[in-house]
């Protein structure tokens, strides 16, 4: 069974429902009616992520660790660099994190102006991509 986070739907029609369960167990999106979006979190300097990051994107230069704590499988947090020099992105203690398309595990690296996003995979085991990402 799957469940479906519809806090970041927004509605135009609050009578109408954004997403319908489709027989065949997709789900349909009504068009016009619904525009996910991704709340947003600003730090002014370095900043440790935290369980209630997931679903949200973090917009801030400086340095950003990933602490040891306890995310779902599937949880994702995007992380925009507004600065104009390369950003540390920290594998806390008892955490690891993973460069999409290689798997080289430790700290990571995002360009000014780029754009990472961090994805749970297992307790504990992280992947990162995005534009300037390395």
């Amino acid at each position: 069974m799957s469940t479906i986070r519809t806090d970041y739907l927004q509605s135009l029609d609050a009578s109408e429902p954004a997403l319908t369960l489709v027989s065949d167990g997709t789900m349909a999106m009504h068009s016009g009616q619904a525009f996910p979006t991704i709340p947003q979190n600003v730090s002014a300097s370095g900043y440790t992520l935290v369980k209630s990051d997931a679903g949200k994107h973090l917009y801030m230069a400086g340095l950003v660790t990933l602490a040891t704590t306890t995310y779902d499988v599937g949880d994702v947090v995007t992380v925009i660099n507004s600065g104009t020099v390369t950003m540390n992105v920290i594998q806390g203690a008892g955490t690891t994190l993973r460069l999409a398309g290689d798997g080289t595990a430790g700290n990571k690296t995002i360009d000014a102006y780029g754009i990472g996003t961090i994805l749970c995979v297992q307790s504990g085991v992280f992947f990162i991509g995005g534009t300037g990402v390395g």
